[in-house]
């Protein structure tokens, strides 16, 4: 298995037919068979995007990468940059002016996170679909990696929300 560590918009073009294709694997690392995780030196990848677990400790695993295309997600259901998510997640919680979304507490991201969608996203004809991408992208971005889907299980919740 491979780990990207670095999932971004900036990492992920479209071919001639709209195909999403995830590019930039300098920073990738192979976890070896039968290993779940493999423990890093350097850190690297964009820092407001770093999952937990890895900015702390430099433990990384598919559910790291799981993290990322969490974040992925929320800033293209919100049509805004995870910075700028943040900042506005910062400026309505009750945590002030901070630089990490690891200072809110998880539920509280999460229903910032619903509030803007509410507020800027939803509308009637895409709202099952909406509500439920809004759910998935929660469990990507669970604090503890155990808590979070394997990609496979993204990809699935991906392909039953568009038949939605």
């Amino acid at each position: 298995m491979i780990i990207h560590r670095d999932i971004k918009a900036g990492h992920v073009f479209l071919d001639q037919d709209y195909v999403a294709k995830l590019s930039e694997f300098r920073t990738s690392v192979p976890i070896p068979l039968g290993k779940t995780h493999v423990d890093v030196e350097v850190i690297t990848g964009t820092h407001s995007c770093l999952p937990p677990e890895y900015a702390i400790s430099g433990r990384t695993s598919e559910k790291s990468d799981v993290h990322s295309f969490g974040i992925l997600l929320c800033e293209i259901f919100a049509g805004k940059r995870w910075d700028s998510l943040l900042i506005w997640f910062m400026e309505n919680s009750n945590k002030g002016s901070s630089s990490s979304y690891n200072e809110l507490e998880f539920r509280q991201l999460a229903n910032l996170f619903k509030t803007y969608l509410e507020a800027n996203v939803l509308e009637e004809e895409n709202k099952k679909q909406v509500v439920e991408c809004a759910k998935l992208i929660e469990r990507c971005l669970k604090t503890n990696p155990d808590d979070r889907p394997i990609m496979t299980e993204v990809a699935q919740s991906l392909r039953l929300i568009k038949s939605l």
